[in-house]
C-alpha cells in the first residue's frame, strides 16, 4: 500500500494573515505537521509528502526544510476562501495519475498541529484494516436547540458521566484515492473514528486560537507534536 500525505497550505486566511507561516512555539504553523510527517516517512510509515500551495512563500519555506517534500502548485481556483479542501485534493489527484487503485491519501491539516508519530502509526494500521479514518475528540455535552433540550434528560447527570459525543478535530482524514475519485468526499466508506486527546480539539483559525495553542505548549513545556 502506497501512502501519500497531502497537506493543503494556501497563503491566504480570513482569521490570521499568512496563517500557515505564522509562528507557534518557535516555528511556523506549517512546520509542525511537516516535522512529524518527515519523521513518519523516515520510519516507513508514509511514502510521500505533498504540500499543495499557492504562493512562492509557501514553496520556498517547504524547500528550505530539506525534508524531501513535493510541492504542488495548486490551481488558484482551489485556493479561495470559498473553495473546498476536496477541490484541492482533486486538483492534485487528477493531474498526478494514473493510480493503480491501492494508494491511500492522508489528508493532514496545518490548523491542527497536535498529531504525533504514534498517531500516524495508528491511522495507518486502521487503513490497512480497510477503514477510512477521521480523527475526533470526545465531548461530554448537554445539547440545546433554543427552548428544547435534545437530551430529554429526566435526571441531570454530572457532565462527565454522560456518554460522550465524537467531534471531528480536523487533524487527519484517510481514504483510498480510488474511493475519493469515485465519491468526491475525503472519507466515504467503512469509516472509523480515531480518538485523540481533548486538547487536540483546538484548531487554529484565529489569533485567539493561536494564543491558546501557545499556552497549551507552555503549560506542557513541550512542542505541539509531542504533547
Amino acid at each position: 500500500m502506497e501512502t501519500i500525505a497531502f497537506i493543503p497550505a494556501r497563503i491566504g486566511s480570513k482569521g490570521i494573515s499568512k496563517k500557515n507561516l505564522t509562528y507557534l512555539y518557535g516555528h511556523p504553523l506549517l512546520y509542525w505537521v511537516l516535522d512529524t510527517l518527515y519523521k513518519a516517512k523516515n520510519n516507513n510509515i508514509l511514502d510521500k509528502i505533498v504540500v499543495s500551495g499557492d504562493s512562492p512563500e509557501i514553496e520556498n519555506y517547504v524547500n528550505s526544510l530539506n525534508f524531501g517534500i513535493e510541492y504542488w502548485d495548486r490551481d488558484p481556483k482551489t485556493a479561495t476562501d470559498e473553495a473546498t479542501t476536496e477541490s484541492a485534493m482533486l486538483d492534485y489527484v487528477n493531474y498526478n495519475g494514473p493510480w493503480d487503485g491501492g494508494e491511500h491519501l492522508f489528508l493532514v491539516q496545518c490548523t491542527n498541529p497536535w498529531l504525533k508519530m504514534q498517531d500516524y502509526i495508528n491511522v495507518r494500521t486502521l487503513a490497512l484494516e480497510g477503514h477510512d479514518v477521521v480523527s475526533v475528540t470526545q465531548k461530554h455535552l448537554y445539547e440545546w436547540q433554543y427552548n428544547y433540550n435534545i437530551n430529554h434528560y429526566k435526571r441531570r447527570l454530572p457532565r462527565q458521566q454522560k456518554s460522550g459525543k465524537l467531534i471531528e478535530n480536523g487533524a487527519i482524514y484517510v481514504t483510498m484515492i480510488s474511493d475519493f475519485i469515485r465519491s468526491g468526499f475525503r472519507v466515504s466508506k467503512n469509516i472509523k473514528p480515531y480518538l485523540m486527546p481533548s486538547h487536540t480539539a483546538l484548531e487554529i483559525d484565529t489569533l485567539l486560537d493561536l494564543s491558546l495553542a501557545e499556552s497549551i505548549c507552555e503549560y506542557y513545556n513541550n512542542q505541539p507534536n509531542l504533547i
